[in-house]
């Protein structure tokens, strides 16, 4: 049992000279096929995903497929260890990656077969299927940037503008609007406040941040997520949307298209937060914001870490 656990790595070291060059897209077609097999890929590189490309991370989540779920666009990976670690923990970065594939499901077949308890950490110990053990990943120019315009929202988007009707926009309007106004007044007691925050939040800074030709009553974006047919409601009385604050003067062509870069990062040239209500009656809704991007603001550094 022990010599089948650890069969993976005494075979032949894994090098780009003997890799076979194949992508992403292969691997998750037909993982059974590449099983233990050494590989070169070029893929987009985040924290324990191997992404086809940039647009590849728009589409699963606009697919509502996540990792794992046999979305064909992207595999997971082992980057644990690795000299570079932290670049692509923080940012999607271009890379070429070499490795053994393997699968969570026999990575835990392993564990279990050599007594073990069956816990694995890094990629498998959220999600399944293929996963690439690298020997090597060389990263190729800057952190991505993020995708945006209106024109992409049908086509890659899963955040859209709340409609009208909506069930719960009344509530989330106002609490939306409290929290737009409070940061456009620079009333960090209130914003935080509003958060559930100390004023020395880091969150709190993000969403008083403004640009130039910022409107301090200017009224905040919402959206909720593309997927039917609950589109955010959670029955009969919870939900989950997302407010947006304008930090200049128009963000008309600019507001995320997707739930990734919904956040309030400095770079923005928004400020995003969630509002969302458990699913019991009369709940205060919850508000919460993110301050570090992953995919950076187009025409911005941000330097590898």
């Amino acid at each position: 049992m022990i010599a089948a656990f650890a069969a993976l790595f005494l075979q032949a070291p894994c090098t780009p000279e003997v890799a076979t060059v194949t992508s992403v897209e292969a691997i998750a077609a037909a993982p059974e096929q590449w099983l233990d097999r050494c590989v070169l890929v070029h893929a987009v590189a985040t924290f324990r995903m191997l992404y086809a490309d940039r647009e590849s991370i728009y589409r699963i989540g606009y697919n509502r497929k996540g990792p794992g779920a046999a979305d064909g666009l992207s595999v997971g990976w082992d980057d644990r260890g690795l000299a570079n670690i932290d670049a692509w923990r923080r940012s999607a970065i271009p890379a070429e990656v070499v490795g053994i594939v393997d699968s969570c499901e026999r990575r835990m077949q392993r564990v279990i077969d050599a007594g073990g308890i069956p816990f694995l950490g890094g990629y498998c110990h959220y999600h399944g299927g293929p996963v690439i053990v690298p020997s090597t990943a060389n990263l190729h120019g800057q952190p991505l940037e993020r995708m945006r315009g209106e024109a992409l929202r049908e086509r890659l988007g899963d955040l859209i503008p709340m409609p009208d009707d909506w069930r719960d926009r009344p509530e989330v309007e106002k609490i939306a609007g409290a929290l737009a106004a409070a940061a456009g007044a620079g009333n960090a007691a209130e914003v935080a406040g509003l958060l559930g925050a100390e004023p020395a939040d880091p969150r709190v800074g993000a969403l008083l941040l403004q640009g130039p030709g910022h409107s301090p009553t200017s009224r905040p974006a919402l959206f909720i997520s593309r997927y039917a047919p609950d589109q955010g409601l959670r029955s009969p009385h919870g939900y989950d949307a997302l407010g947006c604050i304008c930090r200049g003067e128009d963000c008309a062509d600019l507001w995320p298209l997707a739930r990734i870069d919904a956040d309030a990062a400095p770079e923005r040239p928004y400020a995003c937060f969630k509002i969302e209500r458990g699913d019991w009656r009369g709940a205060r809704a919850e508000v919460t914001a993110g301050t570090r991007s992953w995919l950076r603001e187009p025409g911005t550094k941000k330097p590898r870490q």
